[in-house]
């Protein structure tokens, strides 16, 4: 064989084992965070099945905390979704939509204007809003169009991602199942009075409508006239500065000029019964409990507005169901967070099934007695277990849980900690095999 041919060979060998090498590492040190804890909108788009999207939410930490398509589609069938990430920018918000359009046909999408009143966010942010997409045109449009320097960084990613090494985490060599099924809702129950300036919402002066902020509302009309949805821009709630109200007004009146219909959230808290009390997590977003009313609101205005289809019980909706689930889940907790005895707690919790549920019932005169329970069922228990004989399981790929005598009493540890303290009364442990985590290690004294 000719030398130049050999060369050529090797040449051709080592830039595949390169790309291997490079594509796997990417994969470890890619951005994988658009809401934190490692929770993607991003990554549950690219896992959502063709043409399943009905009603599109796009916006901001304004959106993915206001906007819940769980109850959508537990009140409705409604298959919605909320492509948000936080302090999503307008150049982020308008290709996140053309990318979403690559795969879906949603008859609806609603936008959220928080976009309209800054025009660069944090670093942070940014990497969120830039790093996630997939590399192909839109992603070079969206990036060359974001008001930010060093632009080739963002389009290589390279450049950001290869000092991630020092901050790796479980999710990062293994997906988050979250990200497979969520919906793009963030569930927070964190509960902070607001403290509201009354009249605000009605203030009518206006900064006219910005060149950048005109040439998105444009663009987002011809984007709907081209691929055939209703727009609907709307302010979700928070509370604004009068700076922010100003060109909220000068953004509406624009729009009204345009025949655009609207809504305005901040002047629906009656409405709604939104609560300045417990209905939000913080000044800029509501919490659990105030989504839940404005969801259910919104999903009544699409469904008889536009008439969206009710797609339960069909098939190719399964990621709805799933997010449900795992709604469930999430609230069953918060719950039983609130629970006095360990009777309550363990009689709410037997109601679902994805739960290991270990139990320790300790007093002074009498042996400890410690079961392991999958929902209502017992897998192990020590008044019948062999004496001394160790209880080992593996929970999921990331937890063990073991059992063992230890000085007459049964200590239980989950990778290797230790599972309850050693306190007299009864001792209630919860791994939720959904979320991929611990409840929380409970001491009830009975």
């Amino acid at each position: 064989m000719k030398t130049w041919i050999k060369k050529l060979i090797a040449l051709l060998v080592f830039l595949a084992i390169t790309g291997i090498c490079l594509n796997s590492a990417y994969r470890i040190l890619s951005w994988k965070d658009t809401m934190g804890s490692y929770l993607s909108s991003v990554e549950q788009l690219y896992a959502t099945p063709e043409d399943r999207i009905d009603a599109l939410f796009v916006g901001s930490s304004h959106c993915y905390a206001a906007v819940n398509p769980d109850v959508m589609w537990r009140d409705y069938g409604i298959a919605a979704f909320d492509m948000a990430i936080s302090g999503q920018g307008k150049s982020s918000a308008l290709h996140y939509t053309i990318e979403a359009l690559k795969t879906q046909s949603p008859g609806v999408v609603v936008l959220d204007l928080l976009a309209t009143t800054f025009e660069q966010g944090i670093e942070g942010n940014r990497y969120r809003n830039l790093l996630s997409m997939r590399t192909s045109r839109n992603q070079y449009e969206m990036v060359m169009e974001a008001p930010y320097e060093n632009k080739a960084d963002y389009l290589l990613k390279w450049p950001i991602v290869h000092t991630r090494y020092r901050e790796l985490g479980a999710y990062d060599f293994i997906d988050n199942p979250y990200n497979s099924y969520g919906r793009g809702y963030c569930y927070r129950f964190t509960v902070n009075e607001v403290i509201h300036q009354p009249g605000l919402e009605d203030l009518t002066e206006e900064v006219p409508i910005s060149d950048s902020n005109r040439k998105w509302i444009d663009d987002f009309i011809a984007l709907s006239e081209q691929e055939n949805f209703v727009l609907l821009p709307v302010i979700l709630p928070h509370e604004m500065t009068v700076g922010e109200k100003q060109i909220y007004n000068g953004v509406l009146e624009y729009l009204g000029e345009r025949g655009i219909d609207y809504i305005d959230f901040n002047k629906m808290i009656a409405e709604l019964q939104l609560s300045y009390l417990t209905d939000f997590m913080d000044q800029g977003h509501l919490n659990y409990y105030g989504a839940e009313k404005l969801s259910g609101y919104l999903g009544g205005y699409l469904r008889e507005k536009w008439n969206l289809p009710d797609h339960r019980g069909e098939p190719g909706y399964e990621e709805w169901e799933e997010s449900l689930v795992y709604a469930e889940h999430l609230i069953t907790r918060e719950e039983l967070f609130q629970s006095a005895n360990s009777a309550d707690y363990l009689a709410g919790a037997s109601q679902l099934d994805d739960l290991t549920i270990i139990v320790r019932r300790s007093a002074e005169d009498a042996d400890d007695e410690i079961r392991v329970l999958r929902g209502a069922d017992v897998l192990w228990d020590s008044a019948s277990a062999d004496p001394g004989k160790e209880y080992v399981t593996d929970l999921d790929y990331l937890h063990v849980l073991s059992l063992t005598l230890k000085d007459e009493r049964y200590s239980a540890e989950i990778n290797g900690e230790p599972v309850f303290e050693d306190e007299r009364g009864t001792s209630v442990c919860v791994f939720d095999h959904r979320l991929g985590e611990i409840w929380e290690a409970r001491y009830f004294a009975e």
